[in-house]
């Protein structure tokens, strides 16, 4: 609870969340046409000048894509751990 409270009185947390380069390139993918899309709303301003709500639109569907990749990716791991498969797949493969 300790690091709720530091977080409330702004301070920031040393980084210790490890992302993957394939759910980033997946989310990027997914989040594309809604990307282009507020862009041309936006008439191709840079993202930081863009209205706040178009802002927050991009990321969290950034981030909700990138979750749902995880979520698929433990999921995965799950049915290999139960199917007796204790080896990661070489990339690009399944069970």
């Amino acid at each position: 609870m300790a690091h709720l409270k530091k977080i409330g009185e702004g301070e920031r947390l040393p980084n210790k969340a490890q992302l993957n380069d394939l759910g980033i390139e997946y989310s990027i993918a997914q989040t594309k046409d809604l990307y282009t899309k507020l862009a041309i709303e936006e008439d191709q301003k840079p993202l930081h000048k863009w209205e706040r709500d178009k802002r927050k639109k991009i990321f969290t569907n950034i981030v909700r894509e990138y979750l749902n990749w995880a979520n698929v990716q433990a999921e995965l791991d799950d049915e290999r751990a139960a199917n007796g498969f204790n080896k990661v797949p070489e990339e690009g493969r399944t069970l």
